[in-house]
């Protein structure tokens, strides 16, 4: 078969398609060249784009690389239209394998052209969309490692000439990708071997530096072993001596060449030998150390010494124990040094935990308490385990923070610390005074501060009550001594003032005056007198609840509407022993100084009560006695009484009311009949929260008796018997005689003991004598009246007295006929204590 002969334009076509195909094959020689010469992926992959679009003509070139991280394509490079200048990427997609026209060409890693991306659906616009489109994978080792993609708006512009230029391409990049990756790993190899290199020969440098540095402590070790005091040495399974030190030859006089290997037996007593195998036996097997513990052993002289032993297990490579190192320090004089320390302690414990005192250890540096003892935890009412660790200002002890400093300053200064007087607070709020002291001592071998602390809240209030006591007791004898002459110089006024009655008559305005102030003066001196428990009393068993509710009405009356009264007493209240009348005056005395404190109206609560007071119950009570008392307490709701105030409210002439207002004798007069009654009282009170007063007063041992009424008051004459007065003071012995004298009576005087007794020898006449208690010179009333009783024991005795004290520890008489006037007295009085001891 003959072929057509080519024609002229034909012949010229092909001439210059194999032209074209030359200077492809050229360029992608030159491109193949180039490649050689790049390093990186990225620099890799822009030269392929830059090559794609600048030198074979297309117009839109991306390639993508596979991410290492995951089977991604990711965009590293692109040029064209989209990219005209070919330094950086617009749209940087990502594009799982199997999505789109270039992750189905990474999957199937198959080159794929399309026409016409319209119509294909696994298009993927960018930027600008292309309509034809064309791409290949790139693959090393069957494995996609990238794509190259290229676009063109002209539909079906991409041929197989397209696709056999971009294959080509890709292959030599794929080439060039592998040879990038395998350079890399090469250089990361080349790179960890020098790593390894230079880690091999510090290793090597490193091992001969601690083998020089064994070598050098093995020396210096051994300095050690040879120059310590303590004994040392190794043994083997068999009980062979490996190494010994000096100190561990001398001890059994030996030397260290005699004692290497030489077995246990060889060299120590049998009894230590035996109980050193069992030890290093136990080391052997068990493969742990025995630690400290103590023994004895005996050298080879007999002298028995203490030693402090270690022992530790000295094992090779695979764990297996070899030998035993045994360490040794002679303990000898720390034990016995211990002992005596022992028993030191001992005692010291004994004495500080047995102690009634308040003791505690603390340490020197921060305070905080170190041990205390029973009582410091019983008085300041802290447990032991919250008082541990803290300090004394943390536990909130001390009452007053400037106490605390002066007490750390002079403790810093002088190093200890003696008598330091303050107030400590115990955990419930409780406040006592302390003496405390403090030393440093030493316990254990440290430092520790000893505080010794003495509760002296009891002696303090002993002194403090003491010194009330005595207070009381002095005011009391003077207001006493002044009752005594003032009862004198009233028994002088009123009595002549009575006189002036009978003949200027009884209804003379200046008589009436006289006798308004001289009663005036006498209801004075009872006030002071019963403070000072002098007052003449009339004890006798009072129904409380029976009394108050008599005075009721009066009390109504004397604090008005504004005041509610609220009287209680418990059932089956006890009789109390009292002088009625002084009861009443009580009373009324608290009510009406209740009344003063309630301005604005209030409430008075009267109550009766039983009560048993023991030992404890009277402790705080001053001149308090055991025993059962019927209670009286008055409680107001008034503006009560400052701490100050309070402490002076039993004190005569003491008042917070304006002058003029009140006397001051009331809650006094209150105070000493409470005492003079065998009882006692006592005071509470706060501002704005009333007052309470408490009267104790001794429970009757019978039932009051029932009063009778009282016969008409008549004035009893004189039938001339004689009347014997003695009396010191001349104005008093002068009225006297007058009264009696006027009431029928005839009547001879003395002034002392001595005149009346030479009176009373002469053997005249005397029916009653009519004494005073207090007498001039060496021999009082009492005693002469005794005198008298028995010269002359037909003479009745009366006596008279302005200060009722004079008879206390006496007895005014012997018999019925013995009786008592107080002064001042009336005539009427002095004229039924005559005639009632004549009558006697």
């Amino acid at each position: 078969m003959s072929r057509r002969p080519l024609s002229y334009e034909e012949l010229n076509r092909i001439v210059a398609d194999l032209e074209a195909k030359r200077a492809l094959l050229a360029t992608i020689n030159d491109f193949a060249l180039k490649l050689l010469g790049i390093p990186t992926a990225n620099e890799l992959a822009w030269y392929v784009a830059r090559e794609v679009v600048g030198r074979l003509g297309f117009v839109d070139c991306v390639v993508y690389l596979v991410d290492a991280e995951a089977p991604m394509l990711q965009q590293v490079a692109a040029i064209g239209a989209k990219n005209p200048k070919g330094d950086q990427i617009l749209n940087p997609l990502r594009i799982p394998f199997g999505q789109g026209i270039t992750g189905h060409v990474a999957k199937t890693r198959q080159p794929i052209i399309v026409d016409d991306t319209r119509n294909d659906s696994r298009y993927i616009p960018d930027v600008e969309e292309g309509r034809a489109e064309i791409c290949v994978p790139l693959i090393i080792d069957e494995h996609t490692v990238g794509a190259i993609d290229c676009e063109d708006p002209r539909p079906g512009h991409f041929n197989w000439d397209h696709l056999e230029i971009l294959t080509t391409v890709a292959a030599m990049t794929s080439a060039k990708l592998k040879l990038i990756n395998q350079t890399r790993r090469i250089e990361e190899r080349t790179k960890e071997l020098r790593r390894l290199n230079d880690q091999l020969r510090d290793e090597v440098a490193e091992r001969e530096r601690v083998q020089q540095e064994l070598r050098d402590n093995r020396q210096l070790i051994q300095s050690v072993i040879d120059a310590v005091p303590a004994i040392i040495s190794v043994k083997d399974r068999e009980g062979r001596f490996l190494l010994v030190n000096p100190a561990q030859a001398a001890f059994y006089g030996l030397t260290v060449e005699d004692m290497v290997g030489k077995p246990l037996e060889a060299v120590v007593p049998v009894d230590y030998a035996y109980l050193t195998r069992t030890r290093d036996r136990e080391v052997f097997e068990s493969g742990q150390a025995l630690v400290g513990f103590d023994e004895s052993s005996t050298d080879r002289a007999g002298r028995d010494s203490s030693w402090y032993t270690s022992k530790v297990p000295i094992k090779v490579a695979d764990g297996t124990v070899t030998a035993v190192l045994t360490t040794a320090i002679n303990i000898t004089e720390r034990k016995q040094a211990e002992e005596a320390l022992s028993k030191s302690e001992e005692l010291f414990a004994k004495t500080f935990h047995a102690s009634p005192g308040l003791f505690a250890i603390a340490r020197p540096h921060d305070g905080k308490i170190y041990d205390v003892n029973e009582t410091w935890l019983k008085v300041l009412g802290h447990s032991y385990q919250n008082a541990l660790s803290k300090t004394a200002y943390e536990l909130g002890i001390w009452r007053n923070p400037n106490d605390r400093a002066a007490f750390v300053e002079r403790l810093v200064k002088d190093g200890s610390v003696r008598g330091f007087e303050t107030v400590f607070c115990t955990k419930h709020g409780e406040e006592l005074q302390v003496l405390v002291s403090a030393e440093e001592v030493e316990i254990h071998g440290e430092p520790r501060m000893l505080i010794v602390s003495q509760d002296v809240t009891a002696l303090k209030l002993v002194e403090e009550r003491l010194h009330q006591a005595q207070k009381m007791e002095a005011i009391g004898q003077l207001t006493g001594g002044v009752a005594h002459d003032f009862n004198n110089l009233l028994a002088v006024i009123q009595g002549n003032a009575e006189l002036l009655g009978n003949e200027l008559g009884e209804d003379n305005k200046f008589l009436k005056s006289i006798f308004r102030a001289s009663l005036r003066g006498a209801e004075l001196t009872r006030h002071l007198l019963a403070f000072a428990r002098r007052q003449p009393l009339r004890p006798r068993p009072v129904d409380l609840p029976g009394l108050i509710e008599g005075l009721s009405e009066l009390l109504a009356l004397t604090l008005g509407e504004s005041i509610e009264i609220e009287v209680a007493a418990q059932p089956g209240c006890w009789p109390a022993i009292a002088d009625p009348g002084q009861v009443e005056n009580a009373l009324l005395n608290l009510a009406l100084n209740a009344r003063d404190a309630m301005p604005a109206g209030g409430k008075l609560r009267i109550t009766c009560a039983n009560a048993r007071l023991d030992e404890a119950d009277v402790a705080p009570l001053p001149e308090a006695r055991v025993g059962e008392y019927t209670v009286l307490t008055v409680r107001d709701t008034g503006h009560g009484m400052t701490a100050e105030h309070l402490a002076r409210a039993f004190e005569p002439f003491f008042t917070t009311k304006d002058v003029g207002q009140a006397s001051g004798l009331g809650l006094s007069m209150v105070y000493g009949f409470a005492k003079q009654s065998g009882g006692h009282a006592i005071i509470a009170s706060e501002l704005g929260q009333g007052t309470i007063v408490t009267l104790y007063l001794p429970r009757a041992a019978s039932n009051p008796a029932v009063a009778t009424a009282a016969s008409p008051e008549q004035t009893p004459q004189g039938r001339g018997e004689v009347v014997l007065v003695i009396e010191d003071d001349p104005d008093v012995r002068g009225l006297t005689v007058q009264m009696v004298e006027s009431l029928g009576f005839r009547v001879i005087s003395a002034a002392e003991a001595h005149s009346a007794r030479t009176l009373i020898e002469d053997g005249q006449r005397i029916d009653v004598m009519l004494s005073d208690i207090v007498l001039p010179g060496q021999v009082s009333g009492l005693e002469f009246a005794e005198e008298v009783r028995r010269r002359r024991p037909e003479i009745r005795i009366l006596f008279m007295s302005g200060y009722p004290a004079e008879t206390k520890g006496q007895s005014v008489g012997r018999s019925a006929d013995s009786l008592l006037l107080n002064k001042p007295f009336r005539k009427r009085h002095l004229a039924e204590a005559l005639r009632k001891t004549l009558d006697a």
